[in-house]
């Protein structure tokens, strides 16, 4: 993250279950917390690879004290296929995953009203390929 959104605007802030990663998104929320006390608290997204396994998402929103989190499941093995082919999971497909984050982006309102969860996921999917340089 280059410079922080403006005091209002809505964010995520990543993580997964793994210890390493929630300190790093731990710092960063401390960090983010310092330089904008009045601003909005970045949306935590947890990718939940083990459900059964601690911490779960319930603790680690709680070990945040986050105001908002947002659980996106996924197997471990799909998560580093993602990571190593750099294509986000959004643009993979239908899936838990993409679910669960165009709900949230409509709840935010970032996604037009009344549009349906399949026309929400290819509109999280334009967002994705431009903001990886890929033509529509």
């Amino acid at each position: 993250m280059i410079v922080l959104p403006n005091a209002r605007a809505a964010f995520f802030l990543a993580c997964n279950q793994r210890f390493t990663s929630i300190k790093a998104a731990g710092d960063l929320l401390r960090a983010v917390r310092g330089l904008r006390p009045a601003g909005g608290e970045p949306i935590i997204a947890i990718h939940e690879f083990a459900p059964s396994l601690t911490p779960s998402v319930d603790e680690i929103r709680a070990a945040f004290g986050a105001q908002s989190v947002l659980r996106l499941p996924v197997c471990w093995a799909e998560l580093a296929d993602s990571v190593n082919r750099g294509v986000p999971m959004t643009l993979d497909g239908p899936s838990d995953y993409v679910d669960n984050l165009a709900q949230c982006c409509a709840g935010l309102g970032l996604l037009p009203e009344g549009t349906s969860m399949r026309e929400s996921v290819q509109t999280v999917r334009g967002w994705a390929r431009k903001l990886m340089g890929i033509l529509p």
